[in-house]
């Protein structure tokens, strides 16, 4: 374990996140099947002995988030591999039962079922250079659910993840991609590169202008959540055209 854990420090520096990384690496040298990640994985427990609370300093690895009532509610995913049966309601940070109670049948399903969309999207996008969207993904819900919160900053951030994940697959399948950031033009060239047109109701979700980082643009809270569903989607659908499998299968929600 110390020379795996030498092998991460030396390009990531960072201490929490790394039992992760060490997952993976320890994965390739004695391949198996791990379906939950927790206290109870020996690897986690070693760097929970080496590093103790320092390994805490990052909130959930993979985020989202819904609306309820115009309220947003932050998602946290776990990390799973496989499938598996599990309470999606259970990942809404701070759902309490008298608020999930004020809901229908109806509103209860629909929730469910974009949660459960949302991190099987999310599932297959980590497979992807967390570099290239992650940041984006991070502001896009931090300038909602923060106390200084700024929809256009959000709606932006979606955006800009969606930009350079068409981008990625321009370059990759292309071998470039135009200087433009025309992102109704930048999937109609993907197009012709063999992936298949997404729905235009979310390239019209993400699209906006500049100005919308400087209240140039009004943009809504209803606005900035679905741009940030879209961008999710989006980026989903660009993956999925490049091959990429995701990494989990709900089995019930």
């Amino acid at each position: 374990m110390l020379e795996i854990d030498d092998k991460i420090a030396a390009n990531h520096p960072e201490i929490p996140g790394r039992e992760l990384a060490a997952l993976s690496e320890f994965g390739k040298l004695f391949p198996g099947n791990i379906h939950f990640i927790d206290e109870s994985n020996p690897v986690i427990k070693w760097y929970e002995a080496m590093y103790g609370d320092r390994l805490k300093g990052f909130g959930p690895w993979l985020s989202s988030i819904v609306l309820i009532k115009k309220t947003p509610y932050r998602v946290s995913f776990p990390i799973i591999i496989g499938q598996t049966p599990l309470d999606l309601f259970g990942f809404i940070e701070g759902l309490t039962e008298f608020r999930k109670n004020t809901l229908s049948e109806d509103e209860r399903t629909a929730i469910g079922m974009l949660i459960a969309k949302l991190f099987m999207s999310l599932s297959r996008i980590e497979n992807i250079d967390v570099f290239l969207w992650y940041g984006d993904l991070i502001v896009a819900i931090t300038m909602i659910m923060n106390r200084h919160c700024n929809f256009g900053i959000s709606k932006w951030a979606s955006l800009q993840m969606t930009e350079k994940m068409i981008k990625y697959f321009l370059k990759k399948t292309h071998g470039k991609y135009p200087r433009s950031h025309d992102i109704n033009d930048l999937f109609h060239r993907s197009a012709e590169h063999g992936l298949e047109l997404p729905p235009q109701e979310w390239i019209d979700s993400v699209t906006c202008s500049a100005g919308a980082r400087y209240g140039e643009e009004k943009v809504t809270i209803d606005e900035a959540v679905a741009a940030h569903h879209s961008a999710i989607f989006l980026c989903d659908h660009i993956a999925k055209g490049l091959g990429v499998s995701k990494n989990i299968e709900l089995a019930s929600f």
